[in-house]
C-alpha cells in the first residue's frame, strides 16, 4: 500500500512524504509505513508493483514546492526499490525529468511467461505526446516510448490521469481520458492504446466511448464538484483480465447524470475489439 502524507517542517513549510505498509498475511494486517523523502517537495505517490523474485518497485514524482503550494516547472519521476519486503528503500532512482505534471505515475509489471516477463513500465501525463518507460532492470534504468497521435494542445489544463495495465499474454494497454477540443477539458472520452513489442511501439488512440460534454444538474453533485470536473471524473480503472481482455471502468455523464460505465477490449488478434 502506497500513499503520500503531509509533513509539516516549520511554520508554513510542508511537504508530502511517501509512505508504504506492507503486509505478509494477506492483507489482514500491515506493517508500520515507511517513509520515503528524499526532497524538500510535495510528492505524488504512484502504487507499487512486486517482481517474481519478491523485488518491490514504487514510483512517485515531485510537483509542488513546500512553499508557496508553487508548481515545479520541471518535476521529476522516480522509482525506489526494496529488496527485503518493503522493510527498507535504499535510494530512490530517476526515471525522468519533464516540464509540468498532470497526473501521478503508474506502474505494471509483465507477469507472463512472454520474453518480457518482470519488465516494468510506468506511464505519465505530461503536457503533449504521452509518454511511457519501461526497465528490464527492475527499475534501475529506464527506455522511453511515446503513444502516437496522442498529443494534446493548447492552453487550459488538462487531466489525463493514464493508467497501464499488462495481460497475461504481454500485451501492455494505456488508457487515458483524452480532450478532442482545444482549450477545452469540459469535454472528454476514455481512449486505448496498446503495445504488442514490449513497449516499444504503440497503437494509435482508439475511443472506447463517445465524447462526454454534458451538463449535470448542479443539485446531484457536491457544491464545487460540477465546475471542475464538468463531463468526468478523476479516476478510472485499467485491469488486465484472461485471453487478451482488458476491462475498464470511468465515470462520465453523457446522459446529464453522473454514472459508472465499464467496458472490455480484446486485443487477442491483431485487431483491438472494444465492447
Amino acid at each position: 500500500m502506497v500513499t503520500s502524507r503531509e509533513q509539516r517542517r516549520g511554520i508554513d513549510h510542508i511537504v508530502y512524504a511517501i509512505e508504504i505498509a506492507a503486509s505478509e498475511n494477506k492483507a489482514e494486517s500491515f506493517s508500520a509505513p515507511v517513509e520515503i523523502l528524499p526532497n524538500d517537495f510535495k510528492n505524488w505517490a504512484g502504487n507499487a508493483v512486486v517482481l517474481s523474485d519478491g523485488a518491490i518497485v514504487v514510483s512517485f514524482a515531485e510537483f509542488e514546492s513546500a512553499v508557496g503550494a508553487t508548481p515545479l516547472f520541471h518535476p521529476r519521476i522516480w522509482a525506489a526499490k526494496s529488496w527485503d519486503g518493503g522493510r527498507t528503500f535504499p535510494m530512490p532512482i530517476l526515471v525522468t525529468e519533464q516540464t509540468h505534471m498532470e497526473s501521478f505515475p503508474m506502474m505494471a509489471v509483465d507477469t507472463s511467461s512472454s520474453t518480457h516477463k518482470d519488465r516494468v513500465y510506468l506511464v505519465s501525463s505530461f503536457p503533449g505526446t504521452l509518454r511511457v518507460w519501461f526497465s528490464d532492470e527492475k527499475g534501475e534504468k529506464w527506455h522511453e516510448s511515446a503513444i502516437p497521435n496522442s498529443d494534446e494542445v493548447g492552453d487550459s489544463w488538462k487531466l489525463r490521469n493514464p493508467q497501464v495495465a499488462v495481460n497475461d499474454t504481454g500485451v501492455v494497454a494505456v488508457a487515458w481520458r483524452a480532450h478532442p477540443k482545444v482549450d477545452d477539458s469540459s469535454c472528454s472520452r476514455m481512449e486505448l492504446s496498446v503495445s504488442r513489442d514490449g513497449g516499444q511501439t504503440f497503437t494509435s488512440p482508439v475511443p472506447i466511448c463517445p465524447t462526454s460534454c454534458a451538463s449535470v444538474p448542479e443539485n446531484q453533485l457536491p457544491q464545487g464538484f460540477l465546475e471542475r470536473w464538468i463531463a468526468g471524473g478523476e479516476y478510472f480503472g485499467l485491469a488486465a483480465g484472461r485471453n487478451g481482455v482488458f476491462h475498464l471502468l470511468w465515470p462520465d455523464s453523457r446522459d446529464g447524470h453522473w454514472s459508472l460505465w465499464t467496458t472490455t477490449a480484446n486485443v487477442g488478434g491483431s485487431q483491438l475489439d472494444v465492447r
